[in-house]
């Protein structure tokens, strides 16, 4: 089953109503005797938010009141413990708001990226444990459940669930967005989803310490074995995909960095290795070109960064103009004439080819009647080309042709 829908049929009560609904409950299993525990206002403290809404098997967050009851009224203590599962199960529901759920596996990919959380977190490709997910999403013990409030789109509640084997079955790392936050209600939900009879759970230590974890781990109980799996023992590398034993698996803490990996290097470095020279480089001392990942050192021998566009090229595609400025081919040219290279700001074209200021000064003049450019052994002493100076020619003869021989 890979979705689910079912309704939480919780009582909707107000918050500043659940001491007083707490001690009506009280009242009805345990009677008068609990008049004198209302009035002295220890049931505003009372939370049972955690309680499995399911069934009447809750967590360990029920002694808390156990314990208040039992000093309160020693004398009760048979009826206290006889009565206290369906006394729990009662206040739980207190907290249960009225909705309609809509159970499903989500996208391990997503995590951390806002989409089942309010905003970005440390699961994100930019956060300080991204390479956790990367695990989560390569190990196949590891989903996500989700869940929604079918009348609010953008609410969601999700939790790592990773089966264990057996019936030891776990969830941790819950996040709700715009949704209560109630575990009883994930485990409700993931009771559903694989179609079981009963679920129970308590608070637990989470054994998995490849995944970052908030602490807030629950252990769940079901009846029956819930998934199969091949390769038990083992587990692929976050980083380079090596398949090693799970015992074998690096996990550290660096700064607020949270490393996983199959050797303490690859840890360290994101499994990244410089294609020059082989070695293992730190992430954050790495730099990528198209396809290929470079260590500081090979980087700055073999690339050079363009001033014109402000982007690195291999060195070979940089040019080194004769003002010291280091240009890709885009943003500069290299003379015709004296092979120097040059910003494009100072090119001059003729017939295709493009030369620097002076060259083309030396190379090249304008004819002026024309302003055609010409070669200079293609202007005369008059700065005219070929053409212009052998129509002035003819201007000027016949001139002169107009003039009387013997005009005085």
């Amino acid at each position: 089953m890979n979705s689910t829908t079912f309704t939480l049929k919780g009582m909707a009560i107000s918050p500043e109503n659940i001491s007083y609904s707490i001690g009506s409950i009280l009242s009805v299993y345990l009677g008068e005797c609990v008049d004198a525990l209302r009035n002295s206002g220890k049931l505003q403290n009372l939370d049972l938010s955690n309680y499995y809404v399911g069934g009447e098997n809750g967590p360990k967050v029920t002694k808390g009141i156990k314990k208040l009851l039992l000093k309160e009224s020693p004398e009760l203590k048979p009826i206290i413990l006889e009565k206290f599962p369906r006394i729990c199960h009662e206040i739980a529901q207190l907290y249960v708001p009225i909705k309609e759920i809509r159970a499903f596996w989500g996208d391990k990919s997503l995590l951390g990226k806002g989409i089942y959380e309010n905003s970005p977190t440390c699961f994100a490709d930019d956060g300080c444990n991204k390479t956790s997910r990367i695990f989560l999403e390569k190990f196949n013990r590891v989903r996500v459940l989700v869940c929604e409030d079918t009348d609010r789109p953008e609410s969601s509640y999700r939790a790592v669930v990773y089966f264990g084997g057996g019936r030891n079955t776990f969830l941790t790392n819950f996040y709700a967005k715009n949704f209560p936050q109630n575990k009883g209600i994930m485990v409700e939900a993931l009771r559903r989803i694989l179609n079981l009879p009963k679920l129970s759970f308590k608070e637990f230590r989470f054994p998995l310490d490849a995944i970052y974890l908030n602490h807030d781990a629950i252990k769940c109980y079901p009846p029956e074995r819930v998934m199969e799996f091949k390769g038990v023992g083992v587990v692929t590398c976050p980083h380079c995909d090596e398949v090693v034993p799970y015992s074998e698996l690096h996990t550290d803490t660096s700064g607020n960095r949270y490393l996983i990996g199959c050797s303490e290097e690859c840890a360290e470095t994101g499994g990244i290795t410089c294609c020059n020279c082989g070695y293992s480089v730190h992430e954050d001392d790495s730099y990528s070109y198209q396809d290929d990942t470079y260590c500081s050192g090979c980087y700055s021998e073999d690339f050079r960064y363009c001033e014109g566009c402000g982007e690195d090229y291999p060195i070979e595609q940089i040019n080194t103009c004769q003002n010291g400025t280091h240009l890709c081919k885009d943003c500069s040219f290299t003379c015709e004439h004296c092979g120097n290279s040059f910003s494009e700001r100072s090119a001059f074209e003729h017939d295709g080819d493009q030369y620097c200021e002076d060259c083309y000064s030396d190379k090249f003049s304008t004819c002026d009647e024309c302003e055609y450019t010409f070669d200079r052994d293609e202007i005369n002493g008059d700065d005219l080309c070929k053409d212009c100076a052998k129509i002035k020619e003819d201007e000027l003869e016949k001139e002169d042709e107009t003039i009387p021989q013997n005009a005085e």
